[in-house]
């Protein structure tokens, strides 16, 4: 507390966007777009789920995620909404 005021700020600022990430989702766009594009070169078609705002929906998020993961027609999903609540991890 001394310190914030001394210095005119905290210095233990929690920043939503800070985050470390594990080495296996580094360049995870790249290799899931290499994966696709292996998938079926002769293919002109690409199939995905569109989902909206999944922010504290908690238990139908599972309930799609569930639901999507069972097909096997679709490439991949985009997520058109908030994925977290106020930017926590």
């Amino acid at each position: 507390m001394w310190v914030s005021f001394l210095l005119g700020y905290d210095p233990f600022e929690y920043y939503p966007y800070d985050t470390r990430l594990d080495k296996k989702y580094k360049n995870i766009n790249a290799k899931n777009l290499e994966e696709l594009t292996a998938k079926d070169r002769h293919s002109d078609t690409v199939r995905f789920v569109f989902m909206g705002n999944s922010q504290r929906w908690y238990d139908e998020t599972e309930d799609f995620v569930k639901h999507v993961n069972r097909r096997n027609d679709m490439d991949f999903v985009v997520h058109g909404g908030d994925i977290s609540d106020f930017g926590m991890k």
